[in-house]
C-alpha cells in the first residue's frame, strides 16, 4: 500500500485515481566545498579562529559525502591573491 505522505494529491485529483510520488537516492554527486580564507576569517570566535571552524565543518561534510559515495573537492579563496 501507499503511505499518505507518498500520494501526489494534485496529480491524483487531476487523473481521478491515486498516484504516488517515487523517490530515488542520488549517488555519485560531485560536491564542491569552498572556504573563505580572507583576513576576517582569522578573527577568533570563542577562542577558535573562524577559518578553523570552517575547515572542521568542511571536513565533516566531506567525510559524510565520501561515505555516501559522492566525490568531493575543496578549495579556499580570498579577495586578495
Amino acid at each position: 500500500g501507499m503511505g499518505r505522505r507518498t500520494i501526489d494529491w494534485k496529480r491524483s485529483a487531476r487523473y481521478g485515481r491515486l498516484l504516488a510520488r517515487e523517490f530515488r537516492i542520488e549517488e555519485n554527486n560531485n560536491i564542491v566545498l569552498a572556504i573563505d580564507s580572507g583576513r576576517l576569517m582569522c578573527e577568533p570566535v570563542d577562542g577558535l579562529p573562524k577559518v578553523d571552524r570552517a575547515v572542521a565543518a568542511a571536513l565533516l561534510s566531506a567525510f559524510i559525502a565520501l561515505k555516501g559515495g559522492d566525490m568531493v573537492s575543496l578549495f579556499s579563496f580570498d579577495a586578495r591573491p
